[in-house]
């Protein structure tokens, strides 16, 4: 009787463990992928399904690089995999992937291998973050940066102290001194 109390008690805990990974996986919203270490679908959480506008069982036991990458990518990046899936963890790589839609979407993947309870690598876990717009917001910025570093009107940023941060073009023809000096 105080076995099978004990067999409950675990089993109950087991339970609510699964519960609640079960229900984190089912709510953040970032992307969660697991592949296995051939590469194929194992698991997609509601947000990527939402996201990249396929289900679960659309997608699972497809290859992941034939099935979200461009084309243009999917060598490298399979080669990256080969590294990741080798104990090598992922750490802010940011990579397209083209959704149902075909529109690209920039993801900063963060991943780390599973294994089983020998210790044997079966897939790598992949957790990802939509930084589509982000990256467009760098980009607008980098190319005014770029305007105003090269416009014939003397621009100087400096810092909190008063210290140079920034130089343009025109205020090295204008004061004679280069960025660099």
């Amino acid at each position: 009787d105080k076995l099978l109390n004990q067999q409950k008690k675990l089993s109950d805990n087991l339970k609510h463990e699964r519960d609640f990974a079960t229900s984190l996986v089912s709510t953040t919203p970032m992307i969660v992928l697991l592949m296995d270490t051939r590469g194929m679908i194992q698991f997609i959480n509601p947000y990527f399904e939402q996201l990249g506008g396929y289900s679960l069982d659309e997608v699972k036991g497809k290859e992941w690089f034939a099935t979200f990458l461009p084309e243009r990518d999917q060598d490298r990046i399979r080669e990256f995999f080969k590294s990741a899936v080798h104990e090598l963890p992922v750490r802010g790589y940011v990579n397209p992937i083209v959704i149902r839609e075909g529109e690209e979407k920039e993801i900063e993947w963060f991943s780390d291998v599973m294994r089983d309870t020998e210790g044997v690598i079966t897939g790598l876990l992949s957790i990802g973050q939509d930084v589509t717009e982000r990256k467009r917001a760098e980009q607008v910025l980098q190319s005014q940066a770029r305007i105003i570093y090269q416009i014939n009107v003397s621009v100087v940023s400096t810092d909190l102290d008063g210290f140079i941060s920034n130089w343009n073009k025109g205020s090295e023809r204008m004061l004679g001194y280069t960025r660099e000096e």
